[in-house]
C-alpha cells in the first residue's frame, strides 16, 4: 500500500508539473476570482477584465430602500478602488506552491471543488459615513428638534417630535459590502425609531436664558463714548441654532450693527469701499479701500451672552463691504461699449432721465451677474424723486411718476447691445419713435415690462451714466475679451462709430403701414387725442385736428459678434410697430346750424401740417 500511495503521489505531482507547464502565463484550472472568467485565461486577458470590473464598480451607483424612500450613492464618491495587481496576483500564484504535496494534491482539489480568490477592493470609510449620514438627512421621518423663536421681544419654544429613521450602524455596513461587491443587488435599510438631539425641556432652559438677555438694557463705555443698547435691539441679533447636537445662543454681530442707534454706529470711522477711475486715455484703475473703526460689535456680543450688563469695549476695525483685493479680481481695464441718446430739452421727463441715471451711475455688474434695470433703479414714485410726465401704454398716451425713464433703458440696451453681452430681456415700443434706432431700443415700465443683460464675460463691468440737457450716455468699462460687434444685414455692416455719429443703420424695413384717418367725437377717451385739449373749445359739429398718428413698420437686423478664437455668432431681431391713425375731433352734441368748417390760419381747425404731439417716454 505505501508503494502504491508512492506511486500515486508521483503521477499527481508528475500531472502537476505538466499542467503547470502547459498552462504557462495562465491562471490554473479551478481558480475562480469574483466578477471575471479567469479559469484558464491569460494574465493579460484577466488584467483587461479586472480593469474594466475596475471602471465598472467605480461608475455604478449603489440602489438602496428605506421604507417607501428610494436613495442612492455613487461607488465613485465613496472611495471605491480595486487593486488589480493584488487580485491578479492571488489568481495567479493559487496553485504555484512549491511545497509539493499541495502541488500534487492541489491537482484533484481543484478539481473537486473551486478555489475561489477574493477581490482586492477598498472603500474610503469617511466617505460612506457621509453617504448614511445624507441618507439619515433625506429619509427621517417625523423628527423635529425643539427649538426657539424670536419675534420683537418674545421668545417662544417649538416643541420637539419624534420619528423614524434608518438604523446607521447596520446602514454603514450594509453600504460598504455593497460597495466592495462587484454585484448590484439593492439594500434594504432597516428603519427604527428616533428621537430629536434637541429636546422641549433642553428648548426651555435656552428660551429662558434668551429671555433674560433680551430684557433691560446694556450701558457701554468704549474710549470716550457711553451708549446704551436696548434689549430689543439684542433681540435682532440674538439666535439659537442647533450646534454639536444642542441649542446655543450666539449673537450676530453684523445684525447687532445695523440694529443700534445710528450715532453709535457713527462712532469711529466708516470704511471706504474701493473704487474705480478712468484717465484721459480711457484706461481704468482701482482707487484702494480703507478700513475704518468703530466699537467692537463682536466683542460686545460675547459680552452681552455672558451676562454682563455694563462693560468696557475697545474699537477695532471695520472692514469695508468691497475692498481692493474684490476690486482688482474684477479686471476692469477699460472702455467695452458706450451709447448716447438725444432728446429735446426742458421737458419734465429729463428730471426722471437725470434721477434714475443718478441711480445707477457706478453700479458694478459681476461675472455672471444679470442686471435688471427696473431692480436697479426702483420704484418710480414723488418720495424717490420722480416727476409726472408721459408715458405710452396700449399704444395710448397718458401720464405718470417717471415717465421718460425709457430714454435711459434704450441708451442702456444699446450700450449693452454694442458691447457684445446677452440680452436677457428687453420689449421695444409699441409705436415708433424716432429719437430712438429703429428696431434696437427698449421700453421700461415698473416692474412688469424690464431690460435685462447678463455680463457673461470672465470681468466685472463698471456701469457710469452722464448726461446734459438734451442728452443722456450710458458708458459700460470691463473687458469681453475681444468681442467686436456688428449690425449686419446681407452685404451691409456696420459698428458703433458709425451708427452713434451718422445714424447709419444695417436695417430692412420688411413692411410700411401708413397712417390712415379717424374721426373721434368730444369728450374723447384717449387724453393722447386731444394733446392740445381743443375739445374744450369746439362748438357741436365743428372739427379741429386732435393727434398725429404714427406710422407702422415691420423691421429686421441682426447682431453679429466676432472674437479671437471662436466662430461668429449671429444673433437676429425683428419688431412690428403698431399703426396710429391721425385724430380729427368733433364737437359734441348736434350742431343747431349748418355752417363750413374754417380752415383761414386763426379758426378753430388745425390741419395735419400744423399738428403737435405730445412728448413720447
Amino acid at each position: 500500500m505505501a508503494i502504491a500511495l508512492v506511486a500515486v503521489f508521483d503521477v499527481l505531482l508528475f500531472v502537476a508539473v505538466a499542467e503547470r507547464i502547459a498552462h504557462n502565463g495562465r491562471i490554473l484550472p479551478g481558480v475562480h476570482v469574483d466578477g471575471i472568467h479567469a479559469t484558464g485565461a491569460t494574465e493579460s486577458s484577466a488584467r483587461a477584465q479586472l480593469d474594466q470590473l475596475a471602471h465598472t464598480m467605480q461608475q455604478r451607483v449603489i440602489d438602496a430602500k428605506a421604507g417607501p424612500d428610494d436613495v442612492h450613492a455613487a461607488a465613485g464618491d465613496l472611495g471605491v478602488r480595486l487593486d488589480v495587481d493584488a487580485t491578479l496576483a492571488g489568481a495567479r500564484h493559487n496553485g504555484h506552491s512549491g511545497n509539493p504535496f499541495n502541488a500534487a494534491f492541489g491537482v484533484v482539489l481543484r478539481r473537486m471543488r473551486n478555489d475561489n480568490i477574493p477581490l482586492h477592493v477598498d472603500v474610503s470609510g469617511k466617505a460612506v459615513a457621509a453617504a448614511v449620514a445624507q441618507w439619515d438627512r433625506e429619509t427621517v421621518v417625523g423628527v423635529r428638534n425643539a427649538g426657539i423663536t424670536i419675534h420683537g421681544t418674545t421668545v417662544a419654544v417649538t416643541p420637539d417630535r419624534g420619528g423614524k429613521g434608518i438604523d446607521t450602524t447596520r446602514a454603514t455596513t450594509l453600504l460598504r459590502s455593497a460597495a466592495l461587491s462587484p454585484r448590484d443587488d439593492p439594500i434594504v435599510l432597516p428603519l427604527v425609531g428616533r428621537r430629536p438631539a434637541v429636546t422641549s425641556a433642553q428648548a426651555q432652559v435656552v428660551a429662558a436664558r434668551a429671555r433674560k438677555i433680551i430684557a433691560g438694557t446694556y450701558t457701554v463705555h468704549s474710549d470716550s463714548h457711553t451708549f446704551t443698547i436696548t434689549g430689543s435691539e439684542v433681540a435682532t441679533a440674538l439666535s439659537a441654532p442647533v450646534q454639536h447636537g444642542r441649542l446655543a445662543l450666539t449673537m450676530d454681530a453684523t445684525r447687532l450693527r445695523d440694529a443700534v442707534a445710528a450715532p453709535i454706529r457713527a462712532l469711529g470711522t466708516p470704511p471706504v469701499n474701493a473704487t474705480f477711475t478712468v484717465d484721459a486715455q480711457g484706461h481704468v484703475s482701482v482707487v484702494p479701500s480703507r478700513a475704518g473703526t468703530g466699537p467692537d460689535f463682536d466683542a460686545i456680543g460675547r459680552d452681552i451672552l455672558a451676562g454682563r450688563r455694563d462693560f468696557d469695549v475697545q474699537f477695532g476695525a471695520t472692514q469695508p463691504d468691497h475692498d481692493t483685493a474684490w476690486a482688482k479680481a474684477l479686471g476692469i481695464t477699460g472702455l467695452v461699449s458706450s451709447f448716447t441718446t438725444h432728446h429735446p430739452c426742458c421737458e419734465a421727463r429729463i428730471t426722471n432721465i437725470h434721477r434714475a441715471a443718478d441711480i445707477i451711475n457706478n453700479t458694478i455688474i459681476e461675472p455672471g451677474q444679470l442686471f435688471s434695470l427696473n431692480q436697479a433703479i426702483g420704484p418710480r414714485t414723488q418720495a424717490r424723486g420722480f416727476v409726472q410726465a408721459p408715458v405710452i401704454e396700449d399704444n395710448e398716451f397718458g401720464t405718470d411718476f417717471g415717465g421718460g425713464v425709457s430714454q435711459l433703458s434704450t441708451t442702456t440696451f444699446n450700450a449693452a447691445w454694442w458691447g457684445g453681452y446677452e440680452i436677457v430681456r428687453h420689449m421695444p415700443h409699441s409705436l415708433y419713435i424716432s429719437r430712438y434706432p429703429m428696431g434696437r431700443e427698449a421700453t421700461l415700465s415698473y416692474p412688469q415690462i424690464d431690460m435685462q443683460f447678463r455680463n457673461d464675460t470672465n470681468h466685472g463691468i463698471w456701469l457710469r451714466t452722464s448726461y446734459t440737457g438734451t442728452s443722456v450716455t450710458v458708458a459700460l468699462y470691463g473687458n469681453n475679451d475681444g468681442r467686436v460687434v456688428r449690425e449686419t444685414y446681407g452685404t451691409c455692416s456696420v459698428g458703433p462709430e458709425y451708427d452713434t455719429l451718422t445714424e447709419q443703420r444695417c436695417l430692412h424695413i420688411i413692411s410700411t403701414n401708413p397712417v390712415t384717418q379717424k374721426t373721434e367725437t368730444c369728450p374723447v377717451s384717449n387724453a393722447g387725442d386731444d394733446p392740445n385739449k381743443k375739445c374744450a373749445t369746439l362748438q357741436p359739429g365743428q372739427t379741429a385736428f386732435g393727434a398725429a398718428g404714427e406710422t407702422g413698420y415691420s423691421v429686421e437686423f441682426y447682431r453679429t459678434i466676432t472674437q479671437p478664437g471662436k466662430p461668429p455668432r449671429v444673433e437676429h431681431d425683428t419688431w412690428n410697430y403698431t399703426m396710429t391713425p391721425d385724430i380729427t375731433l368733433v364737437g359734441p352734441g348736434t350742431p343747431t346750424t349748418t355752417a363750413p368748417t374754417s380752415t383761414t390760419p386763426g379758426a378753430s381747425t388745425t390741419t395735419a401740417a400744423g399738428a403737435t404731439t405730445t412728448t413720447s417716454p
